[in-house]
């Protein structure tokens, strides 16, 4: 696999031995707000705000291993079953901050799309 591009919303995790790239571009946005309803400001404003929103959690885990791994939904929650919450909303952060265009601190959450901020996808 080649390296992650942070400039294009990339970041990689390691699950039960495996490498998984998560991607956040335009398709994996859209794939994310199909899956919830969401407009992406209200979308990444409930993963970063609300820790117990596992469904906005889990859309964007899946929409975003969807460009370099098409698995299902089923699949995806399965991985993040393995991974562990934890690991699983580092990653996401990590590949979100890159992708809307924010610097994101190690184990930092908190919200990368500030209102105001016109996002961009890399």
């Amino acid at each position: 696999m080649l390296p992650d591009n942070p400039l294009r919303g990339e970041a990689s995790v390691e699950i039960g031995g495996n490498a998984y790239r998560l991607a956040f571009d335009v398709s994996a946005f859209i794939i994310a707000q199909k899956a919830t309803g969401k407009k992406l400001q209200p979308l990444v404003q409930a993963f970063s705000e609300d820790t117990d929103d596992l469904v906005s959690l889990s859309a964007l885990f899946w929409a975003g291993l969807q460009k370099a791994h098409k698995v299902t939904m089923a699949e995806s929650e399965e991985l993040m079953s393995v991974a562990g919450i934890g690991k699983v909303r580092s990653v996401i952060a990590e590949a979100l901050a890159a992708a809307l265009g924010v610097k994101a601190e190690d184990g930092d959450t908190s919200d990368p799309l500030t209102p105001g901020e016109t996002p961009g996808t890399g």
